[in-house]
């Protein structure tokens, strides 16, 4: 069996921290993307999709 690592990054969890985090979301989408040459999964749950403050910019970047 290989070894396995895993990360995390937490959700946000209201409206309010949604609206905060708009700024960063094209950056985590960019520097999630670049993981996928080195053979890395990304896995995103962007929770309710189509209510304002949904990560459309992790949404776009799938493959």
């Amino acid at each position: 069996m290989s070894d396995v690592e895993a990360s995390v990054l937490a959700r946000v969890q209201t409206h309010t921290q949604a609206a905060g985090s708009r700024g960063l979301r094209q950056p985590l989408a960019d520097a999630l993307a670049d993981l996928d040459p080195a053979g890395q999964d990304v896995i995103v749950d962007a929770g309710h999709l189509g209510l304002a403050g949904s990560p459309e910019p992790l949404l776009a970047r799938r493959t």
